[in-house]
């Protein structure tokens, strides 16, 4: 009987993965806009946050490839 229900539960979730969607997020649009390059020509501040080690051997690099503890920032 145990086997059996996990047999089913199993089957029902399997069942229930298949019909989910994808999902994704996507970070650039689908379509272009023109814009001149003296609308958009400026000086950017970009802000990143990863959870990835600060590089510490190459000082061209700002993260590494490892996983940090704690929340690393940059500017």
């Amino acid at each position: 009987m145990v086997v059996r229900s996990k047999i089913v539960v199993l089957a029902f979730a399997l069942a229930l993965a298949g019909c989910a969607g994808r999902n994704t997020h996507e970070l650039l649009n689908k379509t272009n806009v023109a814009v001149p390059a003296s609308a958009i020509a400026a000086t950017h501040e970009i802000f990143v946050a990863t959870t990835r080690e600060p590089a510490t051997k190459d000082p061209r690099q700002v993260f590494d490839g490892d996983r940090s503890l704690t929340t690393s920032y940059a500017r």
